[in-house]
């Protein structure tokens, strides 16, 4: 039996295509999953009020999770954009009579009663920029009975589907979560943990100890921390000599150029960076390397300003990287033209993709993306609201690096709420740790390429 069974006149011939248990569904805007399915509902091209203009939708059922990947036509931010687009509606209905509502423009699931937090449905949706393509996920346990249970799902807003809903059922069935590790792989040169703070929370008396913690569990030679508005560069050395990461009592270097730091136990011989960056080299023992800590502009949508400046932080930041491999920035990073580089951080990467595309871009600097999830569920998502309303979680920590000089040993999202209790105990971490920040910690090994 299939792992998900459409069920009624609005898919008619549409039949699924395997759908291997094995196979780990992840939100995370790459869509390698969903290879040779087929839609469970297709609709009319140009039929939509709005911007949204919703073509093919394909479906899988694990359990009472839901997974879905749908387009939309149209490169436009679902969260945020022109009262113009319109919204798009996820719109659900349940065999007791009970309906739940997701409007991805008005940032709210609702379910008919007042407004359900996005983690009580597991809610989240990737790429967190726009895009003409979107991967969905819902967890409705809250509102199935058990295995077998039908439920009906249908679009609105911008555009419905010209069948009308489609009914799907659950199952026993559970997605594989694709496991990963945080263990330090042999042969690893160097590690690179990077964390949104939240406001000073490395300095902060309410959250200080809970990051902590965090540092200290990941055992990073290099530290990149945004949002240290008001921590200097002296206090955060003194805050992490006092955390002691490598449990060894060496004396940490920090470099911080406004919000941004990147720290080191080993030499850090920074650049004057540019607004919403800092970078700096970092003399490992096994090389150099050049380290970009990011958080550019925030909010917005494609095209409009707050998406211009991200995207010209950005530009700027490749500006330097030019400069850097040419030999022309400050005399004392004349030596590092050849070192490999790492951008990370918090890219707010939520109105248009340049920012990235512009790290990717094979004239240069191209860097390439190393994909990250969290160890136990493999989840994408970085970010999330601490009060579970508004904006959706979305995946706005990332990390690009120069393939050329560095291989990737490891890479994965600290998620301390997903630990069980042994590996807490072993990371010296309280499995609220990572509710300190409204991001997570990313964390990279890498071999250094002679």
């Amino acid at each position: 039996m299939p792992l998900w069974v459409p069920v009624g006149a609005a898919v008619m011939s549409l039949a699924p295509g395997p759908l291997d248990p094995r196979t780990p569904f992840v939100v995370d805007g790459a869509f390698d999953e969903w290879a040779g399915r087929l839609p469970v509902a297709l609709d009319s091209f140009g039929d939509a009020a709005g911007a949204f203009d919703v073509t093919s939708v394909y479906a899988a059922v694990f359990g009472s999770d839901l997974f879905l990947t749908w387009d939309t036509n149209a490169g436009v931010n679902l969260q945020a954009g022109s009262f113009l687009d319109g919204t798009v509606l996820l719109e659900f209905g349940f065999s007791d009579g009970d309906t739940l509502t997701i409007d991805l423009r008005a940032r709210v699931a609702h379910n008919g009663v007042g407004p359900v937090p996005w983690p009580v449905i597991r809610y989240e949706t990737m790429p967190t920029f726009a895009a003409p393509r979107y991967e969905t996920r819902v967890d409705l346990s809250s509102y199935v009975t058990g295995p077998g249970d039908t439920f009906t799902l249908d679009f609105g807003g911008s555009d419905s589907l010209d069948g009308g809903p489609v009914t799907l059922r659950t199952n026993r069935h559970r997605a594989r979560d694709p496991h990963g590790t945080l263990v330090r792989p042999a042969g690893t040169d160097v590690r690179i943990a990077s964390l949104n703070t939240l406001t000073s929370g490395l300095t902060n008396p309410p959250r200080r100890d809970a990051i902590g913690r965090l540092i200290d569990s990941v055992d990073a030679e290099i530290v990149c921390l945004q949002e240290e508005y008001s921590t200097s560069a002296a206090e955060a050395a003194a805050r992490l000599n006092e955390i002691d990461p490598l449990e060894d009592g060496a004396a940490w270097n920090v470099w911080k150029w406004n919000d941004n730091m990147i720290a080191s136990p080993h030499p850090v011989i920074g650049h004057a960076g540019g607004d919403g960056w800092a970078a700096a080299v970092v003399e490992t023992p096994a090389g150099p390397v050049f380290v970009a800590s990011v958080h550019p502009k925030c909010c917005g949508h494609a095209g409009n300003t707050d998406d211009l400046i991200r995207t010209f932080q950005m530009m700027d930041l490749a500006g330097t990287i030019a400069g850097l491999r040419a030999g022309s920035l400050e005399p004392e990073l004349a030596p590092y033209a050849a070192a490999p580089v790492v951008v990370v951080g918090d890219w707010n990467l939520v109105g248009s993709d340049m920012p990235l595309e512009v790290m990717l871009d094979p004239s240069g600097p191209a860097l390439t993306e190393l994909p990250m999830g969290r160890v136990v569920s493999g989840r994408a998502t970085t970010w999330e609201s601490p009060g579970g309303f508004g904006f959706s979680p979305g995946r706005l920590d990332l990390l690009t690096y120069d393939a050329a000089g560095l291989g990737v040993r490891n890479g994965f999202v600290l998620d301390s709420r997903e630990l069980p209790a042994a590996a807490l105990g072993t990371l010296g971490l309280q499995a609220s740790d990572s509710a300190a920040s409204d991001h997570l910690m990313l964390v990279a090994d890498f071999t250094i390429v002679p």
